[in-house]
């Protein structure tokens, strides 16, 4: 995970003022029920915010903000005291970019890391320095606006699999005939069978595009297209010039606001609690 913003005390000077004997007892224990509650609000304030500033962001984006609670421990010198809550952005994934790797230029501004597909298409040869994939007109997205997880894979499958020495084609001659004639006999099987090229960049407003070792001059825009049958072309990655992102998501900003806003609210709510279950109890 990666740390963001530590929720400590605290930006009312509310812990400088004079306790009474009872509420120095309880301070620890007030602090740490105070900051959880802070960062809880913070956590939140995230989330909605995200709602807000993107298009349709997934489960994976809006569940990335994450809270470590503090707890109520015992220092070195055996006093009690409250860690520190922490409210992070999570910076692993089980599929796909972690979220810190791609929220990070929407936070800080600057250019967008490479996904998955643009390093392997990089490694490839077939994306240039300072490019980057993004989903053409053709491309088949999902309820969030993405390209199906599936359908990169079976890019990634087919171009590094097959690719020929300095090739940006991912069949031989006799696939393609095969993969034609299935097609003209079953038309789900050809829907199975997407045959997925890259064209790239050669420079000026021609495009090469290489196939057995020759090269030619395409009228094709650098890109990952699919082809059905001998004609049909489908453009489903354009490959363009990374923008640099504007930060859209100040979440520093917004930690500080919440931070600043609700630490006296809860301080004071957590202690009158405090002493009140030490009343109940017979302890005040």
């Amino acid at each position: 995970m990666n740390e963001i913003v530590k929720i400590d005390v605290d930006p009312g000077d509310a812990l400088k003022r004079q306790f009474t004997e009872l509420e120095q007892s309880q301070l620890p224990y007030v602090v740490q029920q105070t900051v959880n509650r802070v960062a809880a609000d913070i956590q939140d304030t995230w989330k909605r915010t995200m709602a807000g500033v993107f298009d349709r962001p997934t489960r994976t984006t809006l569940n990335a903000v994450f809270v470590k609670r503090a707890r109520y421990v015992k220092n070195s010198n055996g006093q009690r005291e409250s860690e520190a809550a922490i409210v992070l952005i999570k910076d692993q994934a089980n599929k796909g970019s972690a979220p810190a790797k791609y929220l990070r230029p929407q936070v800080m501004g600057g250019i967008r890391a490479d996904k998955g597909l643009d390093a392997a298409l990089r490694r490839m040869g077939m994306l240039a320095a300072g490019e980057q994939a993004v989903p053409a007109g053709g491309a088949p997205l999902d309820g969030y606006g993405n390209i199906k997880r599936g359908i990169v894979q079976q890019v990634l499958s087919q171009l590094g699999a097959n690719r020929e020495s300095g090739s940006q084609s991912n069949e031989t001659a006799a696939s393609r005939a095969r993969n034609a004639r299935r097609g003209a006999r079953k038309p789900k099987l050809a829907e199975l069978n997407r045959r997925y090229f890259a064209v790239r960049g050669a420079g000026g407003r021609g495009y090469t595009v290489a196939r057995d070792g020759s090269s030619h001059t395409s009228h094709l825009r650098p890109g990952v297209y699919m082809r059905k049958g001998k004609y049909r072309l489908t453009s489903i990655f354009a490959f363009v010039r990374r923008p640099a992102y504007k930060k859209r998501l100040d979440i520093f900003d917004l930690a500080r606001k919440v931070y600043t806003r609700r630490f006296d609210f809860y301080f004071e709510r957590e202690m009158a609690k405090a002493i009140q279950t030490m009343k109940i109890r017979g302890r005040a």
